[in-house]
């Protein structure tokens, strides 16, 4: 393990505890009456942050090296932690943690010299509103966090990379409600928050285009999702 590696495990167990941190005062700041924490009370649940972190960091570092770039993926990925945390415990998602995506998203690229056209952006940005807005026309309920929340997605990944986190994120979502029946912990109909399943799809396309730029032998797949 080299220096920069082992420097990146350690950090990153240090950004596990700070992520346990935030997404508690997040949580705490939108209850009105104290409640039992999922992820956070114990010394076992503090060592899984630490093992998230850590184990996060030593693999983008090692596979996208020491950038801007590798600051930018692992930005995102802690976003996408924390909030997944929050909406599971409240079905609340922060609108600071949505800003904070949308500027990494932006800011970052133009430090690295990304060319992408602001408009590429911007309309993934509408697609992703209109997405997840489209079944209140059907009167069906969405979560406006969930709606701002794929927006940001929609403009950190552009409109093929939303398009196919979304496929992402339906295989794993009906996968989870065909466990819940089978378990009887619930039906098709039992609510479920979204956050974590569109937060799987996002980290996902981030994690697989960052695989693709250093290893070719992801291009055949990439290209024909369009993410190479």
């Amino acid at each position: 393990m080299s220096t920069l590696n082992l420097l990146a495990f350690l950090l990153g167990g240090l950004a596990g505890l700070c992520m346990e941190e935030i997404s508690i005062y997040l949580i705490n700041k939108r209850v009105t009456e104290p409640i039992t924490l999922k992820f956070s009370g114990s010394i076992g649940k503090s060592l899984s942050w630490i093992a998230a972190g850590a184990f996060s960091w030593f693999f983008v570092v090692y596979i996208n090296g020491l950038n801007l770039k590798t600051v930018e993926i692992l930005l995102l990925l802690s976003v996408c932690i924390v909030l997944s945390v929050v909406d599971i415990t409240i079905r609340k998602i922060p609108n600071a943690l949505v800003l904070l995506a949308l500027v990494t998203g932006y800011v970052f690229p133009v430090l690295y010299g990304d060319n992408t056209d602001i408009k590429f952006k911007l309309f993934g940005l509408f697609i992703g509103l209109a997405v997840f807005m489209l079944p209140m026309f059907f009167g069906k309920l969405v979560g406006m966090g969930d709606v701002k929340f794929a927006a940001a997605v929609g403009f950190c990944l552009g409109v093929y990379g939303f398009l196919i986190s979304m496929i992402l994120m339906s295989v794993v979502l009906v996968a989870y409600t065909i466990y819940l029946y089978a378990t009887g912990k619930g039906t098709v109909k039992s609510k479920i928050a979204l956050g974590p399943f569109l937060a799987f799809g996002f980290v996902s396309v981030i994690l697989l285009k960052m695989l693709n730029e250093n290893y070719t032998f992801l291009d055949f797949i990439m290209n024909r999702l369009y993410l190479g």
